[in-house]
């Protein structure tokens, strides 16, 4: 039986083949893997966690052409979101401990950094006022 390679090196592997896949797309602006695979944690059983950016949000029947696309690559099941359509904690979890896999140069990260920042400043007090009422609730019943 042969040992798997570290998990550092299918993380390479599975960015190398995303990226194969994905450079004939003249749309794309950026690739971010996230998930067990870019925290070096993948098991066999893992999933491929992937955040993209078109320069267009992707249609129900792109998103599934190029899940299946990168599913035969890879040869691991493939999740994909779409960039466009994120806000909030997944939006900060995939722009803060993913890894930019691919970028086109044009800015798009930066501005959604900007927009995860604005989006974390303008629900803050919610935030906020939402776990005070639950410690409130929890502490007096």
């Amino acid at each position: 039986m042969t040992p798997e390679p570290p998990t550092n090196e299918i993380a390479e592997q599975i960015a190398a083949s995303v990226e194969s896949v994905l450079h004939g797309e003249p749309e794309i602006k950026l690739v971010i893997l996230y998930g067990s695979v870019a925290r070096g944690k993948m098991r066999c059983n893992s999933d491929v966690d992937l955040a993209v950016l078109f320069d267009h949000p992707l249609s129900a029947e792109e998103k599934m052409k190029l899940v299946e696309k990168l599913a035969e690559t890879l040869g691991k099941e493939v999740d994909l979101v779409d960039l466009h359509s994120l806000n909030g904690t997944i939006l900060r979890k995939i722009l803060c401990e993913g890894r930019v896999i691919y970028r086109d140069g044009s800015g798009s990260l930066a501005r959604l950094l900007q927009r995860m920042i604005y989006n974390q400043t303008d629900m803050m007090p919610y935030t906020l006022r939402t776990l005070k009422e639950r410690q409130r609730t929890f502490i007096h019943g």
